[in-house]
C-alpha cells in the first residue's frame, strides 16, 4: 500500500472480486509523512486539487448530479418503464426467465469471476441485444433521458456557464504549470 501511496498520492481503491467497493481499512490518523517527506494536507491529490483547480469543489458535482437525476427521472418515466417491460417480455419469449427490470442487480446465474464465458452467457447476451433492438430500448431510453437532461440544462444554464468559465480557468492553470514545470 505504501508503494501505491508513494506513486499515486492516494490509497489504492479496495474492490472485491465481484467489483464491489470494500470499506477502507480503519486508520486512527492519516499519515503525515511518507518516505521521510511530509505529506501535504489531503495527500498529493489534495495538493494537486488546490494547485490546479482552485475552484470550490461543491460546484463541480453539479454536472454529475444533473446526469444522475435525469437518468433516475427517465427510469421512472412511463415510456421507459413500458419499453423495459417489452424488452423483458421479449427475453422471456426467447426462453430466458424474465430479467429484473432493475438491471443494476447482477444475475446470479453468471459467474463474473470466471474469465471463461459459458455458451449460455453468450446466448443470453445475444438475446439481450436482439430484444433491445427489437423494442428500441436504447433509443427510447436515450430520447427520454435527453428530454430530462435538456430541461436540467435549461434550468441550470447560469450555473453551467459558470462551471465552464471555471473549467477554462483550470485548463489555463494546467497549461501554465506544464510550461513552468515541463511535461
Amino acid at each position: 500500500m505504501d508503494e501505491h501511496l508513494a506513486k499515486y498520492g492516494e490509497f489504492p481503491a479496495r474492490v472485491s472480486a465481484s467489483g464491489e467497493m470494500l470499506p477502507e481499512p480503519q486508520q486512527k490518523k492519516p499519515p503525515t509523512v511518507l518516505l521521510g517527506r511530509p505529506l501535504p494536507q489531503g495527500g498529493c491529490r489534495g495538493e494537486a486539487a488546490r494547485t490546479i483547480w482552485q475552484v470550490p469543489g461543491a460546484e463541480s458535482n453539479l454536472v454529475a448530479k444533473l446526469s444522475h437525476d435525469s437518468l433516475e427521472k427517465a427510469l421512472s418515466d412511463q415510456r421507459v418503464i413500458r419499453v423495459r417491460k417489452s424488452w423483458s417480455e421479449c427475453i422471456k419469449a426467447k426462453g430466458f426467465a424474465s430479467p429484473p427490470l432493475d438491471m443494476r442487480v447482477p444475475d446470479k446465474r453468471w459467474n463474473l469471476n470466471n474469465p471463461k464465458i459459458s455458451r449460455e452467457e453468450i446466448r443470453a447476451a445475444k438475446v439481450d441485444v436482439q430484444c433491445k433492438y427489437q423494442v428500441n430500448l436504447l433509443g427510447v431510453t436515450f430520447a427520454v433521458e435527453s428530454e430530462y437532461q435538456n430541461a436540467e440544462i435549461e434550468a441550470n444554464s447560469e450555473a453551467l456557464i459558470e462551471l465552464k468559465r471555471n473549467r477554462d480557468k483550470q485548463l489555463q492553470r494546467i497549461r501554465e504549470l506544464l510550461k513552468k514545470h515541463g511535461d
